[in-house]
């Protein structure tokens, strides 16, 4: 027992000086790694400094990059462009060549409707000249029927009064009282005129009479052939 108390008391002793031992090492260690540490501190700062150059380098080699593959884009934009462009000069051209076909098929059709058109509005000119032709006709037709029925009115308004013994000495319109061969009957129209419509009468105060039963019944005028005032005629 005494032994191994002795035994123990070493083994401390021993132990504790090899505490010392290991003390006094990790101090000088910690004191050498301090001292690498502080030697080390400059080529540290160099080293991010390093770090720092070679990010900024980084960064310029990317933008580089980038810069240099955009004139490949544009490039290979312009090429699409290009050959975009060419489809669709292609389609002009084809456009084109096919709108001046349509321009010629339509110019021809122009120069026919117009070739149409300039006969048919001579043929329409033509209408209209003859339908004016038959206007005018109409209307002289109409005014000498007017006439004709106004001057038959007067006439016979003359003759029934005639009749009703308001008036007298009355022999007739002109051309009822005689005839014409129908041989003559144009060239005798054409010469006597507006004559034939004139009234007969006896005496110039009959004419007056009846100038004055037209006045006062509005039936109009009336010229008069006074048989007392060409008696040396006979």
């Amino acid at each position: 027992l005494h032994t191994a108390q002795i035994d123990l008391e070493r083994a401390e002793l021993s132990l504790s000086h090899e505490r010392q031992r290991v003390r006094e090492a990790t101090v000088s260690l910690r004191e050498k790694i301090d001292r690498l540490q502080a030697e080390a501190a400059p080529f540290r700062e160099e080293l991010l400094e390093v770090e720092r150059e070679r990010s900024i380098l980084d960064a310029e080699r990317t933008l580089l990059m980038e810069r240099l593959r955009e004139p490949e884009e544009a490039l290979k934009a312009m090429e699409e462009n290009r050959r975009r462009l060419k489809e669709n000069m292609i389609d002009a051209s084809s456009n084109l060549k096919r709108i001046e076909q349509e321009v010629q098929s339509t110019a021809a059709s122009v120069i026919e409707y117009t070739t149409e058109e300039k006969q048919l509005q001579k043929s329409a000119e033509n209408l209209q000249s003859k339908l004016r032709d038959i206007r005018r006709r109409l209307e002289t037709a109409s005014r000498e029927k007017d006439t004709i029925t106004s001057r038959n009115r007067l006439v016979s308004a003359i003759l029934n009064a005639q009749r009703d013994g308001l008036l007298k000495g009355v022999l007739g319109q002109l051309s009822d009282l005689g005839s014409v061969d129908e041989k003559y009957d144009v060239a005798v129209g054409a010469a006597a005129g507006s004559t034939l419509k004139y009234i007969v009468v006896e005496t110039s105060s009959q004419a007056q009479h009846i100038v004055d039963f037209l006045k006062s019944n509005k039936l109009g005028r009336a010229t008069f052939i006074i048989l007392e005032k060409i008696q040396y005629l006979s």
